[in-house]
């Protein structure tokens, strides 16, 4: 989905071209935000898990987030200089930590990129509309 976002809206400039080599590294960035931290994080949605478990699941999620952020070193994104797509979607994976009761807030690495992503022109506004098209619960 956010490709599609992407490529229907080409001047947002929120991934590389399709064929380049910047966007295979955005699309890497993407299927590793999906197949390890997304799922590192959905077992603490679900009602039924223990404690044991929810430790055990936190503790995974918080070294996933760690390694991104030691082995990617984002500078202030995910592709240096440049917000994309994969930015926004590891925003939003760490925007999910407070209801599960990881706190980031100790990673000065974290929080310096968290507040990048917030400074990104349009964020606020973007986000807020997607709250206020969010079903109420």
């Amino acid at each position: 989905m956010l490709q599609w976002i992407a490529d229907h809206s080409p001047k947002a400039n929120i991934a590389p071209a399709a064929g380049t080599d910047g966007r295979y590294i955005v699309v890497n960035q993407l299927n590793w935000l999906a197949s390890e931290l997304h799922k590192a994080i959905a077992p603490l949605f679900n009602p039924a898990l223990d404690d044991a478990g929810k430790e055990k699941a936190r503790a995974a999620f918080v070294g996933k987030v760690e390694a991104i952020f030691k082995n990617e070193a984002p500078a202030p994104f995910l592709a240096a200089d440049v917000f994309s797509i994969a930015d926004a979607y590891l925003y939003i994976i760490m925007s999910w930590t407070p209801y599960v009761g990881i706190d980031l807030s100790g990673h000065a690495s974290v929080v310096a990129y968290q507040k990048a992503v917030e400074a990104v022109p349009g964020w606020a506004e973007a986000r807020g509309a997607m709250f206020a098209a969010a079903p109420k619960a």
